[in-house]
């Protein structure tokens, strides 16, 4: 049997991400690592906080994935961390983890005899025994001259938080995750 978690954010949390508009955000200049955390101005002053986050699947299984806050007033020491392009869609990346058994040799005989992988739903194998599912970043696309801009944990530093507009790593995360619309991420479901 399967063991599926959803740690995605909860309707409300992923609609306050829906209405980030383009512009400045922001990190805690005095926050170690400083890009943990990254802060986003609301029109009626308050403010929305995306953060890395940790989640247990099961013992020895954990994921990553992005947690939301709203807040009532911004944080001292806010840095600007660069400009949200103007953008026509934003979509988010949610990013499927799991465990399997290991085929025979693929690992060595004193290793535990199990794999852990990731990828879009599409790539889940069969032999999948638990898997998880987290919000791992957004992307704002389209706008002037097709600006294209990606917010996602980056895998390359550990509890940290990055921005590009390289097409090509953008490309790359989207092809290692889901890639949602707001209708699709609130109707989504871990399949049966």
């Amino acid at each position: 049997m399967k063991i599926w978690k959803n740690f995605l954010p909860t309707e409300q949390e992923i609609r306050q991400i829906s209405v980030i508009s383009p512009g400045a955000y922001f990190f805690d200049g005095q926050s170690d690592p400083r890009s943990s955390v990254i802060y986003f101005p609301q029109e009626n002053g308050t403010w929305l906080s995306i953060s890395w986050d940790y989640f247990d699947v099961e013992f020895k299984f954990e994921i990553y994935g992005i947690s939301v806050e709203h807040l009532e007033r911004s944080r001292a020491f806010l840095v600007e961390a660069g400009i949200i392009p103007d953008f026509s869609e934003l979509k988010f990346l949610i990013r499927t983890e799991w465990i399997r058994p290991t085929e025979i040799g693929e690992v060595p005989d004193g290793f535990e005899q199990i794999i852990e992988e990731n990828g879009p739903l599409s790539k889940i194998p069969g032999t999948a025994t638990s898997i998880a599912t987290s919000l791992y970043g957004v992307t704002f696309n389209g706008g002037s001259e097709g600006a294209a801009m990606m917010i996602a944990i980056d895998d390359a530093a550990s509890y940290t938080l990055k921005s590009s507009t390289d097409p090509v790593e953008i490309n790359a995360m989207e092809e290692s995750c889901d890639l949602l619309t707001l209708p699709e991420i609130l109707d989504w479901n871990p399949p049966k």
